[in-house]
């Protein structure tokens, strides 16, 4: 590898995130195709059922002979899709080398796209900026290897370990700079998902807000619990985004409005059938925001990925605490927000 495949990868990953808030369910993906030292064209997948970064790139030159082709994932080999493959048109208009990131850890892509190539007589090297490629696209690496999607817990508490008082009243605990750094993550993840209670007592809308309109994303908005105990005049279920909500129903008896979407998954929850049948959704993400009791069931399951948490400089006394098995997290990070303190971590 020279210096300058490092330089054009980097500028691949540049590419891959105008996809960040569109793109899902499929990875982010960029493309530069280089001549000669000279950068022919750009591309990226913006969402699914358009162009993918290579077709896009490609598409725009009449003349790619014996071109240098970066992109931070494997090209796709095969047709189960919307849009045509890459790779035919890849080897059609003679590109002489390949340079990949990623594997692409679909099973129906999965080095198949590589070993097609080389046999096609072009030369490809895999794995520069491995671990940073796997960053980027660590909600789609995680979906495709595990079959669920990649879940992070999101919740605000005072010093004292309380996310809400005694009659479950939690709003404002965290600093505004915190509530919109809330709003971000729910831009940046596929679903989010809250238990009844919640719905009930904060009526939220569940849609990025804070200036992250403009984006025109909104998540899926789950809701776990018994229909019948769900306040129907709630704005998930009423407002313009409707189409997007999703009962996760733990009462299959129970009567709802026909035209919400419902999933039975059990009177007794178990969490990793619920992210399996997300899976199926194509749902890649999940933010969880729910209460005290949805949080401490998934951490007692030991069925989550990261967290995010607010720690606010409040002292609540009486109040409701997150209460389950102890979870030794990895990679944390630390940094204040406002007048809180944001703590990331993962699992692994």
């Amino acid at each position: 590898m020279q210096q300058l495949d490092f330089i054009h990868m980097r500028r691949c990953f540049e590419l891959a995130k105008q996809g960040q808030y569109t793109v899902t369910p499929n990875p982010m993906v960029g493309c530069v195709v280089v001549r000669g030292g000279e950068v022919l064209a750009e591309g990226y997948h913006l969402q699914k059922g358009e162009a993918h970064a290579e077709r896009d790139a490609l598409l725009k030159i009449e003349n790619a002979k014996g071109a240098t082709l970066y992109c931070n994932l494997e090209p796709c080999c095969h047709t189960k899709k919307t849009t045509p493959p890459c790779l035919p048109l890849i080897i059609e208009k003679q590109i002489s080398r390949v340079v990949i990131c990623n594997v692409d850890p679909n099973p129906m892509v999965s080095g198949q796209g590589i070993k097609l190539l080389q046999a096609a007589g072009i030369k490809v090297d895999v794995g520069i900026l491995e671990e940073e490629g796997s960053e980027i696209n660590k909600t789609f690496f995680h979906s495709m290897k595990n079959a669920k999607p990649y879940i992070t817990l999101k919740f605000a508490q005072t010093l004292d370990g309380k996310m809400a008082t005694l009659s479950g009243d939690s709003k404002w605990i965290s600093s505004e700079k915190s509530r919109k750094r809330a709003h971000k993550l729910r831009l940046e993840n596929d679903a989010i998902l809250v238990g009844g209670r919640t719905l009930n007592l904060d009526n939220p809308k569940l849609t990025p807000r804070f200036g992250y309109e403009e984006f025109g994303k909104v998540p899926y908005r789950l809701v776990v619990g018994n229909p019948e105990k769900m306040d129907s005049s709630a704005e998930l279920f009423n407002d313009e985004f409707k189409e997007r909500t999703i009962i996760l129903s733990t009462n299959k008896d129970a009567a709802f409005s026909s035209s919400i979407k419902r999933i039975e998954i059990g009177s007794i929850i178990d969490w990793q059938n619920v992210w399996t049948k997300l899976h199926e959704l194509e749902i890649r993400s999940v933010l969880v925001e729910g209460g005290p009791q949805v949080l401490s069931s998934i951490i007692e399951q030991n069925s989550f990925d990261a967290v995010e948490v607010f720690i606010a400089p409040k002292i609540l006394g009486d109040g409701i605490a997150i209460s389950g098995r102890a979870q030794e997290l990895m990679k944390n990070t630390i940094q204040l927000s406002g007048e809180d303190l944001h703590l990331s971590a993962r699992r692994n």
